[in-house]
């Protein structure tokens, strides 16, 4: 049986059965060339390469990606108080180093800035990663406030 993920979720599976004359390698020879030409014309060449390589999983091409996260520092004051101190973008590159950029709350000017700049460069460290469309997150200023 092959199986390969698809574009709206979930997987289509095949099976293979072995021919009379035909050997049990040449029998799994015909389902990964399945599995590769259904994967290709599901997801485009590249992408689907790059899922075989284990760069991106299923779930990382229906957009739950966890190869790229944003994560909350937090820190305590000497009177005991939890305040957030920056907000971290993480990712693994293609060789398997962990990487790391912060974005300080101070430096961006407030909690909202520094989530802004950081989902802008978890964008393009998922475009990167994962050979994709580079999506850049919603973010508007209020111009009320400056002034």
């Amino acid at each position: 049986m092959a199986c390969c993920p698809l574009m709206e979720g979930g997987l289509q599976r095949r099976c293979f059965n072995q021919r009379k004359d035909e050997f049990l390698i040449d029998t799994s020879n015909r389902a990964l060339d399945w599995q590769i030409q259904k994967g290709c014309t599901e997801w485009g060449a590249k992408r689907f390469e790059l899922y075989g390589l284990g760069r991106i999983t299923a779930n990382a091409l229906h957009g739950k990606t966890h190869s790229v996260r944003l994560r909350e520092i937090k820190r305590t004051n000497v009177r005991g108080d939890e305040y957030i101190q920056s907000v971290n973008v993480d990712w693994k590159e293609s060789d398997g180093h962990r990487q790391s950029k912060s974005f300080s709350i101070k430096k961006h000017g407030g909690l909202k800035e520094a989530y802004h700049f950081a989902g802008i460069e978890a964008a393009h460290r998922k475009a990167e990663l994962t050979g994709g469309v580079l999506n850049l997150p919603d973010f508007t200023y209020d111009l009320s406030v400056i002034s």
